[in-house]
């Protein structure tokens, strides 16, 4: 018991870890960090494999790439939330396999879809080929900053750390 303290003290310590100026933080601000995240990781994958492949030309964005972008994100997220909340209700397999494989097919429409998508040529922003790929390991960086942030956020700092 002298290794903890007083035990209502230490259990106020492990209130006031969890909570953020004494409010809980939101499900809204997690599901941020998470969309946040997750584009980050889509562009920035992006421009870097296009900046390294580019050679010596520039690395052009498009309408169609942008949207691309989006309706990829949009379904890895609602495939993601999908899993979770299917994980969190249930304990059957089934269910959660069947979300899986939901989400799988999802992900290939997508991409199936995306390849469709008018490709008009508009170029939205161009970059030289250091750039893109500068932006695409920053971008990389940010999400895993933000990962780590999301991962360290409710951890609770004990008298044994």
């Amino acid at each position: 018991m002298d290794a903890f303290g007083a035990p209502r003290a230490y259990a106020a310590d492990v209130a006031a870890q969890f909570s953020v100026r004494g409010k809980v933080r939101s499900p809204a601000a997690a599901m941020g960090t998470g969309l946040a995240s997750g584009a980050c990781a889509l562009i920035g994958t992006d421009l870097l494999i296009d900046g390294l492949a580019s050679g010596e030309q520039t690395v052009a964005y498009t309408v169609a790439d942008a949207l691309s972008l989006l309706v990829l994100l949009t379904v890895v997220v609602a495939g993601t939330y999908g899993l979770v909340r299917v994980a969190a209700t249930t304990v059957r397999r089934t269910a959660a396999c069947a979300v899986g494989g939901c989400a799988a097919l999802a992900l290939a429409g997508a991409i199936v879809l995306t390849q469709w998508l008018p490709g008009d040529g508009t170029r939205l922003v161009a970059f030289p080929p250091w750039a893109a790929i500068a932006l695409g390991v920053a971008l990389l960086v940010t999400m895993a900053a933000l990962l780590r942030h999301f991962a360290k956020r409710g951890r609770i700092v004990g008298p044994w750390d």
